[in-house]
């Protein structure tokens, strides 16, 4: 009798950090629920390593990453090909193998829409948005919303890189640095503060873009924090106690890696389970 060989579809999240993830809970949920045989680890990349961890994902049979902070601008370049999303957003969250490709996609901006949909009707809206933050993430924060926002203020540690991202639009954009963020939202009328840095992250859960009372008295708008461990951060404890709409992270990393698992597997997500693997895995 001849040797039988078991077939599971590798996966995986890159990032550096990764171990506060919940991505690899949602997606086993994914795979019980789809009766794929397969595994998702995480998987800690430091920025010189991220070639090597790539092309040997491509030699050791994965079928696909998830690219988290610091990688998603830096993996374009390990890419072979770029779906239209990623181009648009000139950043990568997912990639997928095929047998001689590396073909990067964009799954944070369904992700964001998704999220911010079910607060509010962003196709009836045009929005003045605040950015916190310029790196992939912001970028997709960006693409996501280009459609329904008359402007962007983006402000970020490093101003030159807000000022490279704020050039590079096509829509009314200006720049400045992080240091700003509160006069940003007193000189003028707000729709949406979005922070795209990774402030809150778990452990640092005590840290904030602002306080309570930075946030107090400076009009009515939607905080939206795409940090999702913890699921209520300490700038959307903030917002709330500041009489302020508020939207979790956790809706984004849900419908982003949904759209992966569709991505990789050509079946539909189980979004309401992955939903509540990573709700019960947070408490």
């Amino acid at each position: 009798m001849g040797e039988v060989v078991l077939f599971v579809m590798l996966f995986g999240l890159i990032g550096d950090p990764v171990e506060h993830s919940v991505s690899p809970v949602m997606h086993r949920v994914a795979f019980e629920e789809t009766g794929i045989d397969g595994f998702y680890g995480a998987f800690n990349v430091e920025k010189g390593e991220l070639e090597e961890a790539i092309l040997n994902g491509q030699k050791d049979g994965f079928t696909g990453f998830n690219i988290t902070i610091p990688h998603k601008e830096d993996v374009i370049e390990y890419c072979t090909e770029l779906d239209e999303t990623a181009e648009k957003a000139e950043a990568v969250n997912t990639i997928k193998y095929t047998e001689k490709d590396i073909i990067g996609y964009n799954t944070d901006i369904v992700g964001v829409r998704r999220a911010l949909n079910e607060e509010i009707d962003l196709d009836k809206m045009d929005l003045d948005v605040v950015v916190a933050g310029a790196g992939g993430a912001a970028k997709s924060v960006i693409t996501a919303l280009k459609q329904n926002t008359n402007k962007f203020i983006i402000l970020n540690r490093t101003k030159s890189k807000a000022k490279k991202l704020s050039e590079g639009l096509d829509v009314e954009s200006s720049y400045g640095s992080l240091d700003g963020l509160e006069d940003a939202l007193r000189d003028r009328d707000v729709d949406l503060l979005v922070n795209a840095t990774p402030v809150g992250m778990h452990p640092k859960t005590d840290e904030s873009i602002l306080s309570k009372d930075e946030l107090s008295d400076k009009g009515s708008f939607v905080v939206f924090d795409l940090v999702y461990n913890p699921v209520e951060t300490k700038l959307l404890k903030n917002a709330r106690e500041a009489g302020l709409k508020t939207v979790e992270g956790l809706g984004m990393l849900v419908y982003q890696g949904a759209a992966s698992f569709e991505i990789w597997t050509g079946l539909n997500a189980p979004v309401e389970a992955m939903k509540k693997a990573v709700e019960e895995e947070l408490k």
